[in-house]
């Protein structure tokens, strides 16, 4: 188990975040340094997978299988993907409270693609009023999709050794000058 503790100088220390490392069986073991330095690199991660979640609706839609999961997903990445790649094709158009950026955000970026797409012409017919839509044929009501219950499990408890392992413990203290790791084997 490694914990991981930020100490600022000033204001309320966070709270310990604990983190799981177990390789398998047939791998060595690795330097905790190592197993620290995986850890950092997740930063540049998390702010794109928060981005999907609140621009691009990752989570929005309650699909029922696992297979549109994995769909919605797939076009979650592209659309992504879109952004990144129209990041040098659209000008910045900033709130009035923000400043101009040159290396623009994908929120800049999906901002800014309204004026991309007016460069177009759309290839679609403008849609054509119909009227009044007929309704369901007469004799057929919806059918309601298969609902499946919802999974419930357990606490479960930890135990001192984490896969037959020994538990290594890692603390961090970060403060505005150097970081210092302690380390010890429980």
């Amino acid at each position: 188990m490694i914990q991981a503790e930020v100490h600022r100088e000033w204001g309320q220390p966070a709270a310990p975040l604990w983190l799981a490392y177990a390789p398998p069986p047939e791998q060595d073991h690795y330097p905790l340094r190592e197993v620290w330095g995986w850890f950092t690199h997740r930063w540049p991660i998390e702010p794109s997978i928060r981005f999907r979640k609140q621009h691009l609706a990752w989570t929005l839609p309650r699909l029922q299988t696992a297979e549109a999961c994995d769909r919605w997903t797939r076009l979650v990445d592209l659309a992504g993907w879109q952004l990144y790649l129209a990041r040098l094709l659209v000008r910045d158009q900033p709130l009035p409270w923000q400043k101009s950026q040159f290396r623009l955000s994908p929120a800049r970026v999906q901002r800014g693609l309204g004026g991309l797409f007016a460069q177009f012409n759309s290839p679609a017919q403008p849609p054509k009023r119909r009227g009044k839509a007929p309704g369901w044929p007469a004799g057929r009501s919806p059918q309601q999709p298969k609902r499946y219950n919802p999974v419930k499990r357990g606490q479960t408890r930890a135990s001192p050794t984490c896969f037959g392992y020994e538990m290594l413990l890692l603390k961090c203290f970060c403060s505005s000058e150097q970081p210092a790791l302690l380390l010890s084997v429980i």
